[in-house]
């Protein structure tokens, strides 16, 4: 148990360092479905949604530490929690995947719940930031690559739907986020500072630098003193504070291609997604031309979701049908 809570606080505090807010859920570090069972939580990751309904913001949370069906969860806000540092009950029969056996997967993999109700709902841009970055954190900590993340629906095909989103799009996000975080320059020690070797506590640290472990502990926000990594930078006392990085301007929204470019996958789209049922009966016949059922069907998902309702595909139209799963 102890690798795999040190593993999942390095995990949450790479989180931290990008920006994120992860909330340790007490009594995580214990909490196993099966603590006779050896666990390792570096083979596979398994993203899930929880079918939960849209109106909660924290969805199945409260249920899912309590049953210990995951070791993460991320809320509609995009909050991200570690529940659980031990197996979970969430993968069920599946496999073979990546060399995890067959209906093994439970004690070698890492879960996340993620609140959506798995009928159409479009993930917000912090909920899917969130769950990139999180998948993104398991890869580098696990030494991993982005195929080892898959959707609950991938390890078993013919029991599970979920999640209802492109996973070959959600490993793209991931290997472009790993990229991006692999390609930044290591911070360089300075005056004032100290990068982290192995074997190095924080106690002989402090006692090579005449501080105690609590200032060192205090000074860089470590929530556990005990966990430190290498090529860590520590700030020493009397260093002055590091100036912050400006923020990154916010990437623009991914857009659709525009439906009308292509009214036959639009229609096809249509008619095999979730929410369709509930919004208007099946396009039929298909036409290769924009008519009066694609302007019908394009005019309800608008509604559906809160657009200005004018069959219009702009911008934000287009985003929420990227979010949506529209490829065009």
């Amino acid at each position: 148990m102890a690798t795999a809570v040190d593993f999942y606080t390095r995990v949450a505090n790479r989180l931290r360092s990008w920006g994120f807010n992860v909330e340790e859920v007490p009594g995580w570090q214990s909490r196993d479905a099966e603590p006779k069972t050896a666990f390792d939580p570096t083979q596979l990751f398994v993203e899930h949604h929880d079918a939960s309904a849209a109106t909660s913001v924290d969805g199945s949370h409260a249920y899912v530490v309590r049953e210990k069906l995951s070791q993460f969860t991320i809320n509609r806000s995009g909050l991200i929690r570690l529940c659980a540092a031990g197996i979970t009950w969430h993968a069920g029969k599946g496999g073979p995947l990546h060399g995890v056996p067959l209906n093994n997967a439970n004690p070698r993999s890492t879960a996340v719940e993620v609140a959506n109700n798995g009928l159409g709902e479009p993930y917000t841009d912090a909920c899917t930031a969130s769950i990139v970055a999180l998948e993104a954190a398991w890869c580098m900590e696990a030494g991993r690559g982005v195929e080892r993340v898959v959707g609950h629906r991938e390890w078993a095909p013919t029991r599970k739907i979920d999640p209802r989103i492109d996973m070959n799009w959600r490993r793209a996000a991931v290997a472009a986020f790993v990229a991006s975080k692999s390609a930044a320059p290591a911070p360089a020690s300075a005056a004032g500072s100290y990068t982290v070797r192995a074997g190095d506590t924080l106690g002989g640290i402090a006692k090579a630098h005449g501080t105690t472990w609590q200032v060192l502990a205090q000074l860089n926000g470590l929530g556990n003193p005990n966990v430190i990594r290498v090529g860590q930078v520590l700030r020493l006392p009397g260093a002055a504070a590091p100036t912050p990085a400006p923020a990154p301007a916010p990437a623009p929204a991914a857009l659709s291609p525009d439906p009308k470019a292509n009214p036959i996958a639009f229609q096809r789209w249509y008619n095999a997604y979730p929410f369709r049922p509930a919004l208007l009966p099946v396009i039929r016949p298909l036409a290769n031309n924009w008519g009066p059922q694609s302007d019908r069907a394009l005019r309800k998902v608008q509604a559906r979701y809160g657009l200005a309702v004018d069959g219009i595909p702009g911008p934000k139209t287009r985003a929420l049908l990227h979010r949506l799963g529209y490829r065009g």
